[in-house]
């Protein structure tokens, strides 16, 4: 049974929520590779502002990842044909195809790895907000910071990210499953797999 209006509606807001943070998570981490010496004041104003949003999506991440397992749990079958749909679709490159067929295979069965993913997301969120204060807490004190949300909760988001992207309609199905792509590229930069 196809997702109702609402679950449609609360899907995409997971995956722009999703996206949002993943994108605002580059720029800080960018910024905090790069800067030498001392971080200018105004900087860190722009760091504090920067933190605090991403502290707000990472709250809402909770909540959105929460209803985004209850809309897998009633639509396995939808996140199912998504998966084949989108692996048959001229819309994603081969590498990303491939990039996604294995991250679902190396997590073994699709919808318990997405339902996993969005649960470790709920629990992760307290986890890296206290990372964010704790650097925050470092850089005010003329300290430095590596920036980067946790490999380990980029890679239940990205799934997340996916699962909500392949349960959805299109073109939000190749947004959710780009967004999701793209946030394993920092995971594999680091030298880890999702």
């Amino acid at each position: 049974m196809p997702l109702s209006l609402q679950e449609q509606f609360e899907t995409a807001e997971a995956i722009t929520l999703f996206g949002r943070l993943f994108a605002l998570d580059q720029v800080r981490t960018d910024y905090l590779e790069r800067v030498e010496g001392p971080i200018r004041e105004e900087d860190i104003d722009s760091l504090a502002g920067l933190t605090s949003a991403m502290n707000e999506l990472l709250r809402e991440a909770e909540g959105r990842a929460e209803y985004l397992g209850h809309i897998i749990e009633l639509h396995p079958a939808d996140l199912d044909e998504g998966y084949v749909r989108i692996l048959w679709t001229d819309a994603l490159s081969g590498d990303q195809k491939m990039r996604l067929s294995f991250a679902v295979e190396r997590r073994g069965n699709l919808i318990e790895s997405s339902m996993m993913s969005t649960s470790e997301v709920q629990s992760g969120a307290l986890t890296e907000r206290e990372t964010l204060a704790n650097e925050m807490e470092a850089i005010y004190s003329g300290g430095s910071a590596a920036g980067d949300l946790s490999s380990r909760f980029l890679c239940n988001m990205a799934i997340a990210c996916i699962a909500a992207g392949l349960v959805s309609l299109p073109p939000m199905n190749i947004v959710g499953v780009s967004i999701g792509l793209l946030m394993m590229g920092p995971v594999y930069a680091r030298g880890e797999e999702c």
